[in-house]
């Protein structure tokens, strides 16, 4: 790799004034001397020990992205929203899988806090493990005490996210439809029971039910395991309990993806048999059959604010009160009106 001491030979100029020209300095460098710095960092395709640099002004310009699984439409949505985001900002952006195992997500914080990266952004909701918790927590004080920032974008047991969205309006969104169309029997596919956001999303439907005196309809609360193998099983059970409910709602679109899919390989037509209804709007949606109505979430954009409220934190500005992004219902095919018991066949 090329140094600032070959740059500095072939400009002829001294190693101080390319520190001042290549890190923007306030310090005055004539114009004619600044362009022949440049274009001898050009030429020799040099690029700034970040590492270096990092430890002599306590900043590294990377941030780190948890994710569970950027394999998930989900999770590759938001971590594209903050890796443009870094980049527009001279930022490099880190992904950490932890496939929502406790020990390689204290593993990744470990290293990361060696690593002095200025930012965590959390997209994954927290595990609910009170011992693994504090040692999270732990390695977050010791990250904060060094002067990295914390931006959550996704529940946790300690609280809301800094930026999110409102699990209550989007399953008041989904049920409203349902219950216009006619449905009165709706089931729901649940997440994993050791996240902050299954809890949440839980709760969620039961209130969004309330609100019309209706409750999960009995043998059709089922877990849809936040993946399509599981929605897939989950329509299985649903199929062999003799189809419990009129309409489904997913925790989120992986399950109701994966239940569609699966009441189709049993001989249950959506939406004519059952309707359903997923949570996230991920891009498959739009590409399967049918089409799946689904809560949007603006997941580019949670990502895209996630980094600009570090980049603030970063700056020494204070921590705003949580922000809630805006949902809508992206209404398609995968769900009608229910069929009266004699067209039932």
């Amino acid at each position: 790799m090329s140094s600032l001491e070959d740059v500095a030979a072939l400009a002829m100029v001294s190693t101080a004034t390319v520190s001042r020209v290549l890190s923007a300095s306030s310090h005055p460098v004539a114009e004619r001397t600044r362009q022949k710095v440049l274009e001898a960092a050009r030429v020799l395709d040099f690029e700034p020990n970040m590492l270096a640099r990092g430890l002599a002004r306590s900043r590294t310009q990377t941030v780190a992205v948890m994710v569970h699984d950027v394999m998930d439409e989900y999770f590759s949505s938001i971590a594209r929203g903050i890796e443009d985001e870094a980049y527009a900002n001279g930022y490099v952006a880190l992904i950490c899988n932890t496939d929502r195992d406790a020990q390689k997500e204290v593993h990744y914080l470990r290293k990361l806090r060696s690593m002095q990266v200025d930012a965590i952004l959390f997209a994954a909701s927290g595990l609910r493990d009170r011992r693994h918790r504090a040692e999270v927590d732990r390695q977050l004080v010791q990250i904060e005490a060094s002067g990295g920032v914390i931006v959550r974008l996704a529940p946790h047991e300690s609280g809301k996210p800094d930026i999110g969205f409102s699990n209550d309006v989007g399953f008041r969104l989904a049920v409203d439809h349902l219950v216009a169309l006619g449905h009165r029997s709706i089931g729901f596919l649940s997440g994993p029971a050791r996240l902050t956001t299954s809890h949440e999303r839980f709760s969620s439907i039961r209130r969004a039910l309330k609100r019309h005196d209706l409750a999960l309809a009995d043998d059709a609360v089922l877990e849809g395991g936040f993946s399509r193998s599981c929605g897939e099983d989950a329509a299985a059970t649903f199929v062999a309990a003799g189809c419990p409910a009129t309409a489904m709602v997913g925790a989120n679109d992986q399950a109701a993806i994966g239940f569609a899919r699966g009441l189709r390989a049993h001989g249950v037509a959506v939406p004519d048999d059952v309707s359903v209804v997923g949570f996230d709007d991920i891009s498959p949606c739009t590409y399967i059959e049918p089409p799946l109505t689904t809560v949007h979430v603006p997941l580019y954009e949670l990502g895209v604010r996630g980094f600009r409220l570090a980049v603030h934190l970063l700056a020494g500005g204070e921590r705003p009160k949580p922000v809630y992004l805006p949902l809508a219902l992206t209404i398609r095919s995968s769900t009608t009106r229910p069929r009266r018991p004699r067209e039932w066949t």
